[in-house]
């Protein structure tokens, strides 16, 4: 089993952050072998050691479906003009959009990446506020696997893809007729899952307690049956932001009956608000969770508490990492 830490790459650090040197000197020093990182070629600074990347995280544009679909009537429902459109996606058709991960996947192979991960899920920055989705699981499903093919049809099957799961319509792993059909769809030999345990907590904002998180979670895994074997990487986090949730949508009903529908400029900040809220990605502190990594024995174990910009302090993973011995195991 590897072990991996999930970590922005970018150029640009606060004066806390020490080093990647130093920063694999502290990996090393508590079991874990490199980093799994946040990727964006035109953001990723180049004096990162190659031998401290073992696997890619590529960013996920949220708003993407309508677009790809070349839906104007919903385009301009939500951004009001066509110069709009172009003004937000960079581009008035698919193909910047394509390029952004083509270009992310092959950076992240041609930097030593063992597997690339990419979160399969489309929300608006309405539907982030309301949870009222105006497009199904399954279409989510289609157009991300017309991507995804589009981008590996070229590519040598030297390296792992992961779909990755999240709570917003697309790929959820609560259903496993879904997660069969998403895989059966992608055409590359050496496809598989990223099971991130937060994201799969967010899906029920009902859970209180981590030990609920973790039955929840199980139980999920047992759900899926046969399918767990593409199960090759888990993304270790846990989030309980279902009150959060339960508040959000009673806000938002009040907030449209006073003064209607955000403007579209304000998309990316909401957007990245309610995810930083919900998707709370602190660490395991209860010896259960162990239970998850035993059930599934990843191929990846990608430790994923959120880090405070770039500051160096693992507090938090070590702290896991405590609890996953505690509950006996042990990599």
């Amino acid at each position: 089993m590897i072990q991996c830490l999930d970590f922005p790459i970018q150029k640009e650090y606060d004066d806390s952050f020490i080093g990647w040197e130093r920063l694999g000197r502290q990996l090393e020093e508590i079991g874990i072998d490199g980093l799994d990182g946040i990727w964006l070629p035109t953001e990723k600074d180049p004096s990162i050691p190659k031998n401290l990347l073992i696997g890619g995280h590529i960013v996920t544009m949220p708003d993407w479906l309508d677009f790809w679909r070349e839906n104007e009537d919903e385009l301009l429902r939500k951004f009001h003009s066509w110069e709009n459109v172009i003004q937000y996606y960079g581009d008035d058709n698919g193909t910047k959009l394509s390029l952004h991960y083509l270009y992310s996947l092959y950076d992240a192979i041609q930097n030593g990446a063992k597997f690339v991960s990419l979160e399969i899920y489309n929300v608006t920055y309405e539907e982030c506020q309301s949870y009222e989705w105006r497009h199904d699981d399954y279409a989510v499903l289609d157009a991300a696997a017309e991507l995804i093919n589009m981008i590996l049809q070229e590519a040598e099957p030297n390296f792992d893809f992961l779909i990755e799961n999240s709570w917003w319509p697309g790929f959820r792993f609560t259903e496993p007729e879904k997660t069969e059909y998403l895989l059966s769809k992608i055409k590359f030999p050496r496809k598989g899952i990223m099971l991130n345990t937060s994201h799969l907590m967010n899906t029920n904002p009902n859970l209180r307690t981590q030990e609920e998180g973790v039955e929840y979670i199980c139980s999920m895994l047992r759900a899926h049956g046969e399918l767990e074997k593409y199960v090759l990487g888990l993304r270790l986090s846990q989030s309980l932001g279902g009150g959060f949730v339960r508040r959000l949508i009673q806000a938002d009903k009040a907030f449209r009956s006073l003064s209607g529908l955000p403007d579209f400029s304000q998309a990316e900040d909401i957007i990245s608000h309610n995810i930083v809220i919900i998707d709370q990605r602190r660490p395991w502190t209860v010896p259960d969770a162990a239970e998850i990594v035993k059930a599934v024995t990843p191929k990846y174990l990608v430790h994923s508490p959120r880090l405070d910009r770039f500051n160096p302090d693992l507090s938090d993973v070590k702290q896991q990492i405590a609890a996953l011995k505690e509950g006996q195991f042990d990599s």
